[in-house]
């Protein structure tokens, strides 16, 4: 019961935002459509969020890997009659552990019904999730485009995201100003070019763009 799927976008929308940017046109068309992966379970998408919480990607599939072989589900009901040694077995920290079972149980407990927020805009479903301990902003907005599908989710707290709009558009730095007018440039789909400045931030694509001469910066 592992609810995987694609992050869902359409060429159409790709069209809109390489009409609003010439660099963004150039990196879209070079690194062409990016399939990622979404958890449509929003709880199996917070516990996922969690575990991956200042650990390198490869650990935060490790370690949910682990879980979805170990535990006997990853839901609500299961995870609220583990004890906290028993989640922790799956490689989490304890701090980790506590998040992952104080959410099960407020929801088991109907303090929040994540199901409500599919129906809420997005500054109430990050109001929501952050009320939840282990929940910040920024798990948050990686919530709302992994596990909700959100088009036009634009995270200033993502050092990835900052670091490469610097690398394409020559910033020294990113204040909230230089952000916000990217958000403005990018929306209503700024999720879908947060997609491509995380992989161009990841360096993959840096060589292959200068070797076909697309200049970024």
């Amino acid at each position: 019961n592992y609810h995987s799927m694609k992050f869902n976008y359409t060429e159409r929308e790709l069209e809109v935002l390489k009409l609003r940017d010439e660099k963004m046109k150039k990196i879209i068309e070079e690194i062409g459509y990016i399939d990622r992966e979404y958890i449509d379970d929003l709880f199996q998408g917070l516990f996922y969020i969690i575990i991956g919480q200042q650990v390198s990607q490869k650990a935060q599939v490790s370690i949910w890997n682990k879980a979805k072989t170990t535990l006997k589900s990853i839901d609500p009901e299961t995870i609220s009659n583990y004890s906290l040694e028993e989640i922790r077995k799956v490689g989490v920290s304890l701090k980790k552990a506590t998040f992952i079972k104080g959410i099960a149980e407020k929801i088991i407990n109907k303090e929040i019904d994540l199901n409500l927020l599919h129906e809420k805009d997005d500054e109430e479903v990050c109001e929501e999730l952050t009320k939840l301990n282990g929940i910040g902003v920024w798990s948050a907005e990686m919530a709302m485009i992994f596990c909700m599908n959100r088009k036009n989710v634009f995270s200033f707290s993502d050092i990835a995201i900052k670091r490469a709009l610097k690398m394409i558009y020559g910033h020294k730095e990113i204040t909230k100003e230089i952000f916000e007018h990217y958000r403005e440039l990018f929306s209503p789909y700024c999720s879908i070019v947060s997609l491509y400045l995380w992989e161009i931030s990841n360096g993959d694509y840096k060589d292959k763009l200068s070797k076909k001469n697309v200049k970024l910066y």
